[in-house]
C-alpha cells in the first residue's frame, strides 16, 4: 500500500516536470540570482603583464555588465593576497535575465578573449535567494 502510494506521488511530480513535449525542463527559481565565478589567471612570473590586462578587461566586462537588462549588481573583487585571483560577484533579478547575458555577443566575446589568461577554468556558481 505504501509503495503505491510513493509511486503515485512520485509519478505526479515527474508528470509536473514534463512539459506537453514529452521533453524535462529544469524549474527557473522565482526571484534574484547570485552568481558567484572564481577565476584564476596566470601570473605575471608566467605571463608578463597578464595580471594588469586581466583587470583591465575584467572592468570592461564589469562595466558592460552594468549596462545588461536585469542586472542589479556586478563587483569584481581581487584576492588581498594573490593578485591573480578574482571574484566575480553578480545579482541578477531572475534566472532569464542571468542566461541572456551569458549568451549575449559580449560575453562571449569576453571569454574567448580573456581564455589564454587563464590558471584554470571559469569555476561558475549559481545561487537563489533563500525566502
Amino acid at each position: 500500500m505504501i509503495s503505491k502510494l510513493f509511486l503515485a506521488i512520485f509519478l505526479a511530480t515527474v508528470a509536473l516536470v514534463i512539459d506537453a513535449s514529452g521533453s524535462a525542463r529544469a524549474q527557473s527559481p522565482a526571484g534574484n540570482i547570485t552568481v558567484v565565478t572564481i577565476i584564476d589567471v596566470l601570473s605575471n612570473a608566467n605571463v608578463p603583464q597578464n595580471v594588469e590586462n586581466s583587470n583591465t578587461l575584467l572592468n570592461k566586462l564589469a562595466a558592460d555588465a552594468q549596462q545588461a537588462p536585469g542586472i542589479v549588481s556586478f563587483k569584481i573583487l581581487r584576492d588581498a593576497g594573490r593578485a591573480n585571483h578574482f571574484i566575480i560577484l553578480a545579482v541578477w533579478k531572475d534566472m532569464k535575465s542571468f542566461e541572456d547575458y551569458s549568451g549575449a555577443e559580449t560575453t562571449r566575446a569576453f571569454r574567448q578573449t580573456f581564455q589564454p589568461k587563464l590558471g584554470g577554468p571559469f569555476d561558475e556558481r549559481i545561487y537563489i535567494d533563500l525566502k
